[in-house]
């Protein structure tokens, strides 16, 4: 059995959908053809799954980011593609979603992840859209690959934090400076109290110069 038929019947259904009574007129074939186009040259993953969470649509971007290809993902769930502690609770989220389906933009949220056929976890953003085709919900999950925006965020993140621990040790050192400068001019200002004190001592008798006791 070819896999990939329900893919391409719903590739015909979504262009098929675009040609309403006031739509231009394009041949079903042309504008079928140009939907699959635009689907496969997308920057991102597409992947079009029904109620039950299974893939009916995918195109290469998907399969380049969790490395299986057209075939293992056509029929499979889409739980497949997430790391496996998240599968558990998946279907009540989907569920949740469903029960008011409305677009989740990308970005909203907290960070996810998706896993690789190989194990490995690749960051990702992720924006949902229902379609409604033949009486059919159908959902349209958007996804991102923003490891590089991950890797930069973590530099930049890297790079404040040793700011900051610099700035926390040259802040030390110049309290630690200021600390000794304070010891220092209380020294020089005992040094000449005491000098001062000296000058008006007799420098044999070691008592104090006449003057200073206001006689002639």
């Amino acid at each position: 059995m070819d896999r990939r038929d329900p893919g391409l019947d719903l590739t015909r259904t979504l262009a098929a959908s675009e040609c309403g009574p006031m739509a231009p007129k394009v041949a079903p074939l042309r504008s079928t053809a140009l939907l699959e186009a635009i689907i496969e040259s997308a920057p991102v993953a597409l992947i079009v799954s029904d109620r039950a969470g299974i893939m009916t649509l995918v195109n290469r971007e998907a399969e380049i980011m969790f490395a299986y290809t057209r075939d293992e993902l056509i029929g499979a769930s889409i739980d497949l593609l997430l790391p496996a502690a998240l599968r558990h609770g998946h279907p009540a989220l989907r569920a949740s979603f469903l029960a008011r389906p409305i677009d989740r933009k990308m970005g909203q949220g907290r960070a996810l992840s998706g896993m690789r056929s190989n194990g490995t976890m690749v960051p990702i953003e992720v924006g949902l859209t229902p379609i409604m085709l033949d009486d059919q919900l159908y959902v349209l999950s958007v996804i991102a690959d923003v490891t590089e925006r991950q890797r930069l965020l973590d530099e930049v993140t890297t790079a404040k934090e040793a700011l900051e621990v610099r700035v926390h040790e040259r802040t030390l050192a110049l309290e630690h400076a200021n600390a000794e400068m304070e010891v220092l001019l209380a020294n020089l200002r005992q040094q000449g109290l005491e000098l001062e004190r000296l000058s008006r001592q007799d420098p044999l008798t070691r008592l104090s110069n006449r003057r200073d006791q206001g006689t002639l």
